[in-house]
């Protein structure tokens, strides 16, 4: 017999939404977006990227995605980070992506990204689930600064 606790945790596995999300490098700097009013996590940065159509893999979304909603067409380099985070308006499993533009200033940036500097990501609002990301990014940066100097 299923207890009513094994009905929520598989619906609550069902509920699960596969993101697919793109870091992407150019130089010293990210594409970062601001979340828009009636979005979820409304006001905070973002990296481009969104759900994944069932049967679609990260990295295939992650491509639609940037392409979506930033009108660049991205390659990816490697896989950052992998998690899965409760937020209070569901449970999200997230792969992020190092990525690099295909055409660097071919098409002009869609929607509200921009590029952001890499030592100005400690003071920029990203959703919880982003934070270990931003950490990994910000000290490779760092490495990266003192290895040039």
């Amino acid at each position: 017999m299923t207890t009513s606790s094994e009905h929520k945790s598989e619906s609550r596995a069902l509920d699960v939404k596969r993101i697919g999300v793109a870091v992407v490098k150019q130089g010293e700097s990210l594409l970062v977006g601001i979340r828009g009013a009636g979005q979820v996590l409304a006001g905070l940065h973002e990296f481009p990227g969104g759900k994944c159509e069932p049967g679609e893999s990260g990295e295939d979304c992650t491509i639609r995605e940037c392409l979506e909603e930033t009108g660049q067409v991205v390659e990816i380099l490697d896989a950052i980070y992998h998690t899965r985070h409760d937020y209070p308006h569901g449970t999200v499993e997230i792969e992020f992506f190092l990525c690099r533009l295909l055409s660097p200033g071919k098409a002009p940036l869609l929607g509200n990204f921009t590029w952001v500097p890499i030592r100005d990501l400690p003071q920029l609002k990203f959703p919880e689930a982003n934070i270990p990301v931003l950490k990994i990014l910000y000290e490779q940066h760092l490495q990266e600064t003192l290895r040039g100097q």
